[in-house]
């Protein structure tokens, strides 16, 4: 309720609980993104011939109504951006009192940010420390490791690190891959993708985009690559085990087992399966719409194919047999049936 130079905020039982002066104000509204631990409203916009500010019940503190544009700054609790200056509402004191733009919050309570000038800085927004930082960060990596431009080209600067560029800016793109499961550093230089180690070195180099990684059960590590929406595998060193030519890989005991799709008379995708080695050597063509493990001693898998037949797969760790089932043969599917 405001009543001639004073809001008064009530609880929702009617109880009297804040008193704003802030002078005879055009209107008060809630600040509906600013909530507090139990998810009330704890922030409310004033308004007062054209001019904005703000009232924290958290904080018991004023934002005077002056500015063009008061906003919440990310999830810094207490701190707004008032017409894109920084403004500390624990201190009651700009932080930054230049225009910032581009801003990019980082791990560790800091800021970076650029000013009207184009110079680029970063704020630790709980030492009150600030530095220039010579180039321009793009986007955060992991941690204090962030992608950064400079004449048009791509570099990596950790801002934990004594020197800060550990990555020169000579790269056309830069990105983390399998960011869901272990993430890892691709980055682009003259057409080829380079995959980047943990202490940032780069490992191997292919003309393929590198996707995502393959794990065996002996631990051994493959890359998938991908070239118009067709994948293959790549090893650490770099060496094509399997050219893009599959829309989809799993592992199938210390097999690759290769997915491609065709439709049927009604335009249903319908998979088939294949396998090849780590050598990159076929030993099932992509023909059955089905492999999986059997219940029968002596025999490595069980394939079925369109036509409905069934096939016991032999495999000695070079070639494959393929020995007809009898439909009278007892066979078991874990998977499946």
């Amino acid at each position: 309720f405001r009543s001639l130079n004073q809001v008064y905020l009530f609880d929702t039982y009617g109880n009297a609980i804040e008193t704003i002066n802030a002078g005879n104000l055009d209107s008060v509204r809630a600040s509906e993104n600013e909530k507090d631990y139990y998810g009330y409203i704890a922030a409310f916009k004033l308004y007062k011939n054209g001019k904005t500010g703000l009232y924290n019940s958290s904080f018991k503190k004023l934002i005077q109504p002056v500015y063009n544009t008061v906003e919440p700054f990310f999830d810094k609790n207490g701190y707004y951006l008032c017409d894109n200056k920084l403004y500390n509402l624990n201190e009651d004191k700009f932080e930054i009192e230049e225009e910032i733009s581009d801003v990019i919050p980082t791990y560790d309570n800091s800021i970076i940010y650029k000013i009207p000038s184009g110079k680029t800085f970063v704020t630790n927004l709980e030492l009150h420390t600030t530095s220039e930082l010579p180039f321009k960060p793009v986007s955060i990596l992991f941690n204090s490791v962030y992608i950064f431009i400079h004449n048009g080209k791509y570099g990596i600067f950790d801002l934990e690190k004594a020197d800060i560029m550990i990555l020169k800016p000579e790269y056309d793109s830069i990105w983390l891959a399998d960011v869901y499961y272990e993430p890892f550093i691709i980055a682009k230089k003259n057409g080829k993708h380079q995959y980047i180690s943990e202490d940032y070195k780069v490992k191997f180099e292919t003309e393929f985009e590198i996707s995502d990684k393959i794990y065996f059960t002996d631990e051994i590590i493959y890359y998938k690559i991908r070239k118009e929406n067709k994948y293959g595998i790549i090893d650490t060193k770099g060496k094509i085990i399997i050219a893009p030519q599959f829309e989809y890989f799993e592992t199938f005991f210390d097999l690759f087992m290769t997915i491609n799709y065709i439709k049927d008379a009604d335009g249903n995708e319908i998979p088939l399966y294949g396998l090849t080695n780590r050598k990159g050597k076929v030993v099932l063509k992509n023909e059955f719409v089905k492999i999986t493990e059997p219940e029968m001693k002596g025999y490595f898998c069980t394939a079925k194919k369109a036509d409905g037949t069934l096939w016991l797969v032999k495999y000695n760790g070079k070639k494959a047999k393929l020995v007809p089932l009898a439909a009278e043969q007892p066979i078991y599917y874990p998977q499946y049936e």
